[in-house]
Order: C-alpha cells, then sequence, then structure tokens
C-alpha cells in the first residue's frame, strides 16, 4: 500500500497509528520529534506523512514548512489536540493536504489516507 511516516510526541497516538495501518497493509515509520523528519522524508520517501502540530523542539507547523520547501508535493496530514480554525488555516496555507483533530477518529483519518496518498488509490 505504501509508507506512511507518523510525526507525534505521543507515543500511544504512534502506537494506534502504526496498528491500524500496518493492519491495513503500509509500512509505517515514526518517530517521536520534529527534528530530522525532513531528512526522513528525503530519505525514506514516504507516500504520506501523519504529523503532529505540538512536539518538542521544533513545531509541527516549522517542521511541515520545511517539507513544503524540499517536497512541495509531498502529502502531509496534519494532526492536533486544538480544534484552532486559525492553525488549521495556517497549516493547510503551507501546504497541508488536511487537519485532522484529536482525539482521532480513525474512521476519518483512513479515509484522509486513502484520498491524500498516491499509492492507495
Amino acid at each position: 500500500m505504501g509508507k506512511l511516516l507518523v510525526v507525534d510526541d505521543d507515543r500511544v497516538v504512534r502506537r494506534l497509528i502504526r496498528r491500524v495501518f500496518e493492519e491495513a497493509g503500509y509500512e509505517v515509520i515514526e518517530t517521536a520529534d520534529g527534528q530530522g523528519v525532513s531528512q526522513l522524508v528525503q530519505t525514506e520517501r514516504p507516500a504520506l506523512v501523519l504529523m503532529d502540530i505540538h512536539m518538542p523542539h521544533l513545531n509541527g507547523l516549522t517542521v511541515l514548512n520545511e517539507i513544503m520547501e524540499a517536497d512541495p508535493g509531498m502529502a502531509v496530514i496534519m494532526i492536533s489536540g486544538d480544534d484552532d480554525l486559525r492553525v488549521a488555516k495556517r497549516a493547510i496555507e503551507i501546504g497541508a493536504c488536511d487537519y485532522i483533530t484529536k482525539p482521532i477518529d480513525l474512521r476519518s483519518l483512513q479515509m484522509a489516507v486513502r484520498a491524500y496518498s498516491p499509492l492507495a488509490r
């Protein structure tokens, strides 16, 4: 199905996403921090990135901006505990293809991954 990169400082969230998408046939790579994500995107070439907004060291919007500068076509879905329309709008302006709030509705997340992952179509 393709490779997903999951970036979230919450280990429980990463494990949940890993379990759901590995069962669906995806290869899942995960990291707990935004540092080095741009490099991971370049070396691992995921079909899609699922990334939290609030993480230690680097904010998800900052990392999103780095990803979009390096690879404007990369599909990125932002995930956040904040239901803040301004943050969602900013993420979309930078280049995210979707913004999903926590607690994560797994069905919505699966539909978004299928919709935006070029390898899932």
